[in-house]
């Protein structure tokens, strides 16, 4: 039977082996995006929607608290 400092020193291991693992991975994701998206020509508004918070522009709140003056 391992000892719990044998296990811990596994335990580095495999996060170690784990965050590599996920960077290989988003980059790989990343890229088939980014080429999927050139090669169909995708906008910000096909990708994310119409109505998000970079897309809205300049647009000032439509309420603010009447006290506080918050919007």
């Amino acid at each position: 039977m391992a000892t719990s400092q044998e296990l811990q020193a596994e335990i580095e291991k495999l996060d170690a082996q784990i965050a590599d693992a996920k960077k290989v991975e988003y980059a790989s994701a990343l890229y088939e995006v980014r080429k999927t998206i050139a090669a169909f020509g995708f906008t910000r508004a096909d990708v994310f929607g119409r109505n998000t918070p970079a897309n809205r522009g300049g647009r000032k709140p439509r309420y603010r608290d009447p006290v506080s003056g918050a919007v």
